[in-house]
């Protein structure tokens, strides 16, 4: 068998795992790295905005020294056992944490 022979897996046998672009560091982005990282796949992440997170982000004011703002959804829910393990490796490098802020709900009727 040759060193270009088919291994079953899609990938000839010779090859590296490919390598991939990911464009946007959101949650989206950070999952789906994350799975073909954890596949073999040699990933890079590329993100517009001054780190990760997107809709799931916080920034950091000028103005009021240690005031941050969740510009998106400042807080998910974890219902699914998958989903909490899939988070386990975000929980333990600090990326993802329990959110400790206040909820309000507003009712306009």
């Amino acid at each position: 068998m040759s060193d270009s022979a088919s291994s079953g897996s899609g990938f000839k046998s010779a090859q590296r795992m490919p390598r991939v672009a990911v464009i946007g560091a959101g949650i989206a982005g950070c999952s789906a790295a994350r799975v073909m990282k954890d596949a073999g796949a040699d990933v890079e992440v590329f993100e517009m905005g001054f780190g990760p997170g997107g809709r799931m982000a916080s920034r950091k004011t000028r103005e009021v020294p240690g005031l941050s703002i969740n510009h998106g959804a400042p807080f998910f829910s974890v219902n699914d056992a998958v989903f909490q393990e899939f988070l386990q490796p975000y929980i333990s490098e600090g990326v993802v944490a329990p959110w400790t802020g206040k909820r309000l709900s507003v009712d306009f009727s």
